[in-house]
């Protein structure tokens, strides 16, 4: 459910379900697809060394090569993350790291949501520093809570403003996993949205700063080899 929210995940891709009976796409907003053969042999197939990204840079080399891609909007194919919590983290932040680097290296898959997630682990801890600051200074009094009135002094805005913002993204998680499109939306799933929705970006939001890391020491060669995947792997 957290994945097909409207607004704030890969819901805004994978939950798409464009008009039409065959739409010309970028790349195939969801987990499966099919491709002909002689084009995956044509671009050698998946980048060897990806664990994430492997789709998007499959997609990418495929266009590249002068061929389209396109979606059935019918076809529903479900899919299911990782189970919470250190699994799913773990394979949050392996995306967040490998589309960073796999971006450094074709730029063309590279969107602006991609680099402003790195800023949300910064931001959290920023604004949780703000609200307990504001609060240890008096700005979490009783008598501030649910008015504008009074005086906004630098305690009350540290310890509102954040709370605030925190209740804005709440109910925008609450909102996009109502209206998405998973198929398992129910009251439990939706309620537990805004928590799955914020492990996803905080731990997406690491791997894309371990990313940055990579890229400045590493410059152009990003996302070739072991840079994508740092584990030795045997058959």
């Amino acid at each position: 459910v957290a994945f097909c929210t409207k607004f704030m995940t890969a819901g805004t891709r994978y939950g798409a379900q464009p008009k039409g009976e065959l739409v010309p796409i970028t790349h195939n907003p969801g987990v499966n697809c099919a491709h002909r053969m002689a084009n995956l042999r044509e671009v050698g197939f998946f980048e060897e060394g990806c664990i994430g990204a492997e789709d998007v840079v499959l997609d990418a080399k495929i266009q590249r090569a002068g061929h389209k891609l396109f979606i059935d909007p019918s076809n529903v194919m479900p899919h299911r993350r990782r189970r919470p919590f250190k699994p799913y983290m773990k394979q949050m932040r392996n995306y967040g790291y490998t589309r960073m680097v796999a971006n450094k290296r074709w730029p063309e898959i590279a969107t602006w949501s991609h680099t402003a997630i790195g800023f949300f682990p910064p931001l959290v801890v920023i604004a949780l520093t703000a609200m307990l600051l504001g609060a240890l200074s008096g700005g979490a009094e009783s008598d501030l809570w649910f008015t504008l009135a009074g005086d906004w002094d630098a305690a009350r805005v540290a310890f509102h403003i954040p709370l605030g913002l925190v209740s804005l993204y709440i109910g925008i998680s609450w909102l996009g996993a109502a209206i998405g499109t998973s198929p398992h939306r129910s009251i439990g799933t939706v309620f537990l949205a805004p928590l799955f929705v914020f492990l996803a970006q905080w731990a997406y939001g690491q791997g894309v700063i371990k990313a940055w890391r990579e890229i400045r020491r590493t410059g152009g060669r990003a996302g070739e080899g072991s840079q994508i995947d740092d584990r030795v792997r045997t058959a």
